[in-house]
Order: structure tokens, then sequence, then C-alpha cells
């Protein structure tokens, strides 16, 4: 898996950001025992951990993709190519 911008922006940066908040939690109720873990959870950052919270970021939205694009009827590209909606200036649309 490449681990370019686009993973970095769409992936990951969400994941991050549903687990921060229980890590502060947890940094603030055991301030001690992250100074003597901070080793271990550096090297289990590096060695992939960020991949791993990248492709459950990625799955957790595909998982709610079909549903949205259901509800919404389409894929927001393809709804608005179509000639009924008026998102796009109809000159954009042709």
């Amino acid at each position: 898996m490449g681990f370019d911008a686009y993973t970095f922006q769409a992936r990951l940066r969400p994941a991050l950001l549903v687990v921060m908040p229980f890590g502060l939690i947890i940094a603030s109720l055991f301030p001690a025992k992250l100074l003597t873990e901070g080793v271990l959870l550096g090297l289990a950052t590096t060695c992939g951990f960020t991949a791993l919270l990248s492709e459950l970021g990625r799955d957790a939205g595909k998982k709610k993709q079909d549903g949205l694009w259901k509800s919404w009827g389409g894929a927001p590209s393809t709804r608005m190519l179509r000639h009924r909606d008026e998102t796009l200036a109809p000159l954009t649309r042709s």
C-alpha cells in the first residue's frame, strides 16, 4: 500500500480524529505509564499502526458509501451530470 498525500488526507486523518479523544483520555489517566511505553508506541506507529488506522477509516467509509449514494440518488458526480439536476449550470453539464 502506498502512503501518499491522498491516503493521509482521506483515510488516515479521519481515523486519527476518531481515535484521538480516546488516546487523550488514556494519556490523562496514566501519564507516568505512557512515558515508559513511549518507545513502544513510537515503534508501533512506525511499523504500520498508521497504515492500519488508514485502512480501518477507509473500510468504515466504504460501508456507509452505498447507503449514502442510495439516499442521494447516486454518486455525487453521476448525479450532478444528469440533465435533470440543477447543481451545475446547463452549459457546464453539457
